[in-house]
């Protein structure tokens, strides 16, 4: 009975590895939305690269609303640092 109670546990970390490994899609979506939104207010990318990338997301399943509050908090962002940092 006690080498069945370890072949279970086995068993269980094993889906608990599993269930790690695989990254929710939302948690994707929010790492490229933080990372583009960085490369915009640090001046990586221009205006134009921005509205390009903010229109693939919708392929990810972000609706018209959504990328608008992600263009404001972007562009809002950005000026707050010039107004600190100067270019």
């Amino acid at each position: 009975m006690e080498a069945r109670n370890i072949e279970a546990i086995v068993r269980l970390i094993e889906k608990q590895v599993e269930a790690t490994l695989e990254v929710p899609e939302s948690v994707v979506i929010r790492n490229a939305v933080t990372e583009l939104v960085n490369s915009y207010v640090e001046g990586k990318i221009d205006d134009k690269e921005l509205e390009a990338n903010l229109e693939l997301l919708k392929k990810f399943g972000l609706d018209d609303r959504e990328i608008e509050l992600i263009r404001i908090f972007a562009r809002k962002a950005r000026t707050r640092r010039l107004t600190r940092y100067g270019q």
